[in-house]
């Protein structure tokens, strides 16, 4: 994974917006959909890999003595 990258560019920003920026009051379950997938985007997986490149590392983490994500993020 690219730690700067983005999911969604330009055009999805958008669409993703204009689920978020409308007075609806009858969504629908692909509205719901679309904005939970948009918000879901970025996953554990993507994050750690962002803390893992990042310069503001103090020390190795023991993975397998950590008891929660907390202490290896």
């Amino acid at each position: 994974g690219n730690a700067e990258a983005t999911k969604t560019k330009d055009e999805q920003q958008k669409s993703i917006g204009k689920l978020f920026g409308g007075k609806t009051s009858d969504g629908t379950e692909q509205q719901a959909a679309a904005a939970s997938a948009s918000i879901g985007a970025v996953s554990g997986v993507d994050i750690l890999k962002a803390i893992s490149k990042s310069s503001n590392i103090s020390g190795e983490i023991e993975i397998e003595k950590a008891k929660n994500a907390a202490e290896i993020a």
